[in-house]
């Protein structure tokens, strides 16, 4: 009977698990030509590829996810109880979903698993893919689909609405020059920080034949509702993201029949070989709520 090397299966696990060997010999104390070389016998012991190496990345082959997948339930099921005593679900997220749809998820998660702490990081898309790439989030809710992969689920969830909004005041103040497209150009426009959402918006405009007067560039926050609502300025909101203020007549919609903005559509994205039971909930939880 052969011996087996479990060591071997370890250094495979930590460099998949950590996204690399540069970052597993940094969380585990071994040196990378060390994992590098037990991953290599490993291969050899067992007669298949296990990872596809590149300069930038390494990519799990067939084999290599099925026998990724084999030792995450090993370490779930070795871990047991004391895992969900100690483990933690972290959530990457941007801001609109966060300020706006995510509150009854956490409350149901937490009544089913009290002892499993939930951290949600809100950032823009490209952290979002950073963290996803390195392992550092369970599961991502973003405006844009991550590359695919044969583990990689992007599920879409829901759209929302954008508009043109600015304080009542400037709008009853303005109302002339806001309904004349042709003085658009003038509008002081509150837009967001160079990211996806504002090529689209750019694109879209230049479509239209239309040059912004940008003053400020912020991306959706708090702080972009003050300016607007403090200041004469018209800014790109998600609707979903000013409901409030729409309600109580802080903010006003720029309407105007040839506005059609380009909507930001939500997905769902996490790693199918990595979902254990307290995961899955949280999966379902966001497809029902969302």
């Amino acid at each position: 009977m052969d011996i087996v090397n479990y060591n071997n299966y370890k250094y495979f696990y930590c460099v998949v698990k950590y996204n690399g060997f540069s970052n597993a010999s940094e969380k585990i104390l071994i040196s990378q030509p060390a994992l590098s070389y037990s991953i290599k016998k490993l291969e050899e012991e067992l007669g298949v590829k296990l990872l596809e190496r590149s300069s930038r990345k390494i990519s799990l082959t067939r084999e290599g996810e099925e026998l990724y997948k084999k030792l995450r339930k090993i370490e779930n099921i070795l871990n047991g109880d004391k895992n969900e005593m100690k483990e933690k679900i972290s959530i990457g997220i941007v801001r609109v979903a966060a300020d706006n749809a995510f509150y009854n998820v956490l409350q149901q998660f937490r009544e089913k698993y009290p002892n499993i702490l939930v951290e949600v990081i809100i950032e823009e898309h490209m952290a979002l893919v950073s963290l996803f790439e390195k392992h550092k989030v369970n599961l991502v809710l973003n405006k844009y689909t991550f590359e695919n992969n044969n583990s990689t689920a992007n599920v879409f969830l829901n759209q929302f609405e954008n508009c043109f909004a600015c304080s009542k005041s400037f709008y009853e103040n303005n109302k002339q020059m806001l309904s004349d497209i042709s003085t658009f150009s003038s509008w002081p426009m509150v837009f967001p920080t160079k990211s996806k959402k504002r090529k689209l918006l750019d694109a879209y405009l230049t479509s239209l034949e239309l040059t912004p007067n940008v003053v400020f560039e912020i991306p959706n926050s708090e702080l972009l509702k003050k300016i607007v609502k403090d200041d004469n300025c018209v800014g790109y909101f998600t609707k979903l993201s000013i409901e409030d203020e729409l309600k109580n007549g802080e903010l006003v919609v720029v309407d105007n029949p040839l506005f059609n903005f380009p909507k930001d559509a939500l997905y769902l994205i996490y790693d199918e070989n990595l979902v254990d039971t307290p995961l899955e909930y949280m999966i379902d939880l966001i497809k029902e709520n969302m």
